[in-house]
């Protein structure tokens, strides 16, 4: 069985650097670490400063990265019976890798997320249409800090060396949301 405890801190980074920890008990507190510029300021409401910012409640710059709805439910059925789930082990698991935003977080006492790569194309060409979605909330669900009800999982993306144009923010990750399960996307 996986090991998973809420960490008491973690470490923050932004895309230039790590810039900080953030720490529970009671309360949360998170302090910048010396020599980090304006650029790696988590927040605009956070500007860098020596002091650390403490709140009886997490920080909504980490709070709008954790899960919600669907996923969070589906994470605390595979964590309840083993685990208290809290916002800092909320935070640890789903805020790793590449998350959604400017923010990630570390815990390196937490098992890894799953890092197998899916393609666009393997998605699409799913044989199993009805169980695609479950089976990706089994393998992703503890690295999809998606906000949100409605149901969907962040999928690492395998990438072909074909580059294409899009009009969005480049991301290695894809967000498979369920669709219609009664007729697959080959067959119309």
């Amino acid at each position: 069985m996986t090991d998973y405890r809420s960490p008491s801190s973690v470490s923050v980074a932004t895309p230039q650097r790590p810039a900080g920890t953030l720490s529970s008990g009671p309360g949360y507190h998170f302090s910048y670490l010396a020599g980090v510029e304006q650029a790696g300021a988590i927040a605009l409401g956070m500007p860098l400063r020596p002091a650390p910012y403490s709140e009886p409640n997490l920080h909504p710059i980490f709070e709008m990265n954790l899960p919600e709805g669907y996923v969070l439910e589906q994470i605390r059925n595979r964590l309840a019976r083993s685990v208290r789930i809290d916002p800092m082990l909320l935070l640890a698991l789903t805020g790793r890798d590449e998350p959604i935003g400017r923010v990630r977080v570390t815990a390196p006492e937490l098992p890894e997320a799953s890092k197998q790569r899916v393609s666009l194309g393997q998605i699409l060409r799913w044989d199993g249409a009805e169980s695609l979605f479950d089976e990706l909330m089994d393998r992703y669900a503890f690295r999809t800090g998606l906000a949100g009800v409605q149901p969907k999982v962040l999928v690492p993306e395998q990438t072909s060396d074909s580059s294409t144009s899009t009009p969005s923010l480049p991301t290695s990750d894809l967000i498979v949301k369920p669709g219609v399960t009664s007729t697959r996307l080959g067959n119309q």
